[in-house]
C-alpha cells in the first residue's frame, strides 16, 4: 500500500513536491480510506489529480513511471554506456544540470520501506533504502557518488547476502537495488515484487496496449474472471451481454487490415514468416436482437470493429482494474476519463472504494472531469491540483490545504479558480 511518492527536477517539476495517500482528519466518506494494520493512520483509497494543460499532473504519473521502470529494467535492458530516460527542468540553469529525484515510501507485508535514487541521463548518482515495523526505520543500503566519481556504499546490520560482489556488477546507469534481485538477494527481494506484482498502470490507449492482452489472456484462462467481466459490461448498461475469445489469423485483425500496403510487404519481409499461421485474439460481443415475434435473440458485433472507442477503452481496463481491485495493488491511470462517458467514470472511482474485500486497493488518476469534484462522492484530501508558479516549475497541493467547508461546492469553487489550478485564457484576438 502506498503511503506518499515524492519527485523533484523531472520535467515541469522544479522543487520537490509530494503525493500522499495519508488520510486527514476529514469525518467525511470513511469508506474512502483504509486503517493501516499495527499502524496509527489511515490511508486513502484513491486521489484525483486537477490541473491546467500542461501544468504538470501527467508528469506526476510519469514520474512514477520512470521510477517502476528504473527498479525493474535498468539491470537488464539497459547496456552500459546507454542513455537513461531522464529530463531534468530546463528552465533553470541551476536545475538542468543535476540529477532528478525519485522516493517513494510504502508499506509491503507489515514493513514501511522508503526507497529511493537520484539520476540524470547518464548515471545514478545515489541511492538509498530503509525500512521499519514499529521501531526506528533501520538503514538497508545506501549508495553514492563520492568525490574521484566512485561509489561508496553503506549497508546497515539487517543486510542479508553478497555485498561486494553485487557492488562490482552495478554499472553507473543501474540501480543496485534492480541489479540485487537479479541475483536473488533476499533482503531487496520484497521491495521488487512490490514494484512488479502492486504498482500497476493503464496506458494512454489500454485498447491497443497490454491492457487488452491482459484482459482477454485473463477472461480465457479464468473463466469465474470472464463471468466477472460480462457482469461489469452489462452494470456498466453498454448493451453488451456478455462476449467470446476467439483465435484468427492476424491478417484477418482489423489493426492488420488498416495498416498500409507497403507497410505490411516490411513487416512480412522482416519477420521472414507467413503471418498468416500467426493468430490473434478477436472478441465477438453478445447484444440483444428484438424479433417481430417478440422473440428475443441474440446479434454478434466484432468488438474492434462495431463497438465504440468508450466500450472498447472501458473493455480493455476492466482486466487491469480487476485485478488491482483483488490484489492489493496501486493502480494509476493518466486521463482516466478519455473516451468514457462521466457515469462510467465514476462507477470505475466506487467500485475501488466500495469493493468488498480486505485487500484495499488504491487508485491515482488525473482527469478534466469537473463532476468528478463532488462531495458526496470524494472526501476533500483525495481532490489533488497542479498549478505552474511564475518560474514555470509544477506545485502539486490539496483541496484540504484550503480547509473548504464540507457542503462547498467544490466544481463550482474549482471552475471560479478559487483553488487555483485552472487556465487564464485571455482575450480574442479578434
Amino acid at each position: 500500500m502506498l503511503v506518499q511518492f515524492s519527485v523533484k527536477n523531472y520535467k515541469s517539476i522544479k522543487d520537490k513536491v509530494t503525493l500522499s495517500m495519508v488520510a486527514s482528519s476529514d469525518s467525511t466518506h470513511p469508506e474512502n480510506t483504509f486503517e493501516v494494520e499495527n499502524r496509527n493512520f489511515s490511508l486513502l483509497k484513491s486521489v484525483g489529480i486537477y490541473g491546467a494543460n500542461a501544468s504538470g499532473k501527467s508528469n506526476i504519473l510519469e514520474a512514477l513511471g520512470i521510477m517502476r521502470w528504473m527498479v525493474l529494467n535498468s539491470a537488464t535492458k539497459l547496456q552500459s554506456g546507454d542513455k537513461i530516460g531522464i529530463t531534468p527542468f530546463k528552465l533553470d540553469t541551476a536545475f538542468s544540470s543535476k540529477p532528478s529525484e525519485f522516493e517513494i515510501v510504502f508499506i509491503h507485508n507489515d514493513e514501511r520501506y522508503v526507497y529511493g535514487f537520484s539520476v540524470d541521463s547518464e548515471k545514478v548518482h545515489e541511492e538509498w533504502l530503509t525500512a521499519a515495523r514499529k521501531s526506528r526505520p533501520r538503514l538497508l543500503f545506501e549508495r553514492k557518488i563520492i568525490s574521484d566519481g566512485e561509489y561508496k556504499y553503506d549497508f546497515g546490520p539487517s543486510w542479508k547476502g553478497d555485498r561486494k560482489q553485487l557492488e562490482g556488477k552495478t554499472r553507473d546507469n543501474a540501480l543496485f537495488l534492480s541489479v540485487a534481485v537479479q541475483f536473488n538477494n533476499p533482503t531487496v527481494q520484497p521491495v521488487y515484487k512490490w514494484f512488479s506484482n502492486c504498482l500497476k498502470s493503464i496506458s494512454e490507449h489500454p485498447e491497443k496496449e497490454a491492457e487488452m492482452g491482459f484482459t482477454l489472456t485473463m477472461c480465457s484462462k479464468y473463466p469465474g474472471l470472464k463471468k466477472k467481466v460480462e457482469n461489469y459490461l452489462r452494470i456498466a448498461d453498454l448493451g453488451i451481454e456478455g462476449f467470446n475469445i476467439e483465435e484468427i489469423p492476424i491478417t484477418d485483425s482489423q489493426h492488420w487490415l488498416e495498416l498500409p500496403d507497403a507497410t505490411k510487404k516490411q513487416i512480412m519481409a522482416e519477420t521472414n514468416m507467413d503471418l498468416r499461421d500467426a493468430k490473434i485474439a478477436k472478441v465477438i460481443t453478445k447484444h440483444k436482437k428484438s424479433s417481430e415475434d417478440q422473440d428475443t435473440l441474440m446479434i454478434d458485433f466484432d468488438l474492434e470493429r462495431d463497438e465504440s472507442a468508450g466500450t472498447i477503452r472501458f473493455f480493455a481496463m476492466i482486466g487491469p482494474w480487476l485485478y488491482t481491485l483483488e490484489n492489493e495493488c496501486v493502480l494509476f491511470v493518466d486521463e482516466l476519463e478519455k473516451s468514457i462517458h462521466a457515469h462510467l467514470t465514476r462507477f470505475l472511482i466506487q467500485m475501488v472504494h466500495e469493493y468488498n474485500n480486505d485487500k484495499n486497493p488504491q487508485l491515482i488518476f488525473t482527469t478534466h472531469d469537473c463532476g468528478l469534484l463532488d462531495a458526496d462522492l470524494f472526501r476533500r484530501d483525495q481532490i489533488w491540483f497542479t498549478e505552474k508558479d511564475e518560474t514555470g516549475a509544477t506545485d502539486l497541493y490539496s483541496l484540504w490545504d484550503f480547509k473548504p467547508r464540507k457542503n462547498e461546492n467544490y466544481r463550482t469553487g474549482y471552475l471560479k479558480g478559487r483553488y487555483g489550478a485552472v487556465p487564464f485564457i485571455g482575450d480574442l484576438p479578434f
